[in-house]
């Protein structure tokens, strides 16, 4: 079989699930042990999620998630709150470090934006309202 990796196909062979799974958990696979780890081909992909609540209410959310960072725009009505987690160090979301990390959370927009423009996303969210908010939520850190 095949699986793809940055764009490109890759050869790939059931000897090689062992030890995959070794190197996924941590592992080390005995030294005589054929195949190879292909989590080194494996190009992660951020993940978008979307959620049209009640669009009644106007109520939306949208999601992208990159290895362990998660930003997460909540629309309500005429506002926009953003909200950056690191998944590894809080797994239960508690702190948003949106003001902390200006910079990620600009980079994660930019992900997103552009999967919404490709998926014709009817939600309109721009660059601009991540700055409109660090500037009317400074201390939004929660840290």
């Amino acid at each position: 079989s095949r699986a793809e990796a940055s764009g490109a196909e890759v050869a790939v062979s059931h000897i090689d699930v062992l030890p995959t799974l070794c190197a996924a958990l941590g592992i080390a696979p005995p030294l005589d042990l054929p195949g190879q780890n292909l989590l080194e081909a494996i190009e992660p992909r951020p993940i978008f999620v979307q959620y049209d609540g009640n669009g009644a209410l106007g109520n939306y959310s949208r999601a992208v998630i990159r290895g362990r960072d998660k930003l997460i725009v909540d629309c309500f009505k005429d506002e926009i709150f953003f909200e950056l987690h690191d998944l590894a160090a809080d797994p239960l979301e508690e702190r948003n470090l949106v003001a902390v990390r200006p910079d990620l959370a600009a980079a994660l927009l930019a992900l997103l934006l552009a999967h919404m423009h490709a998926t014709g996303d009817h939600l309109r969210l721009e660059m601009a309202d991540l700055d409109d908010f660090l500037t009317a939520y400074p201390a939004s850190s929660g840290a």
